[in-house]
């Protein structure tokens, strides 16, 4: 029997939440519930997935969506089936051992220091060795 997927949802406002949330329903044939990381950016991932869903959401500059026990073709379908442009696209993460214990504003942090990375290398030109 399989667990739960859902997602941990910062940055979206009540409505695009929703939207997402329905649209990984569709593409995922599965349903998921969202967890708002929305004004809890001093706490713990641990913490937040602890307290469970809640009805608040704010619109931020910074958008993120955390994939909770989806396994690689899941994550794959999610990421193409993403509503856009409709909807921004956020930075996509997963859970693991190490960001559970980090308070969400670090882990948001760290997430944006890979993403101007990973888009740095994807932009300079390679170098033949």
């Amino acid at each position: 029997m399989k667990g739960p997927i859902g997602i941990l949802i910062y940055g979206y406002n009540r409505e695009n939440a929703l939207q997402i949330g329905k649209t990984l329903d569709r593409v995922l044939k599965d349903s998921i519930f969202v967890i708002s990381a929305s004004g809890k950016s001093n706490r713990t991932i641990a913490d937040i997935l602890d307290s469970g869903p809640d009805d608040f959401y704010e619109d931020r500059t910074d958008k993120m969506i955390m994939f909770l026990a989806f396994n690689k073709e899941q994550i794959d379908a999610a990421l193409n089936g993403f509503p856009s442009p409709e909807i921004e696209r956020p930075i996509f993460c997963g859970l693991t051992a190490q960001n559970i214990q980090w308070p969400l504003n670090r882990l948001f942090e760290h997430l944006k220091d890979e993403h101007r990375q990973w888009t740095r290398d994807k932009l300079s030109p390679k170098e033949d060795p």
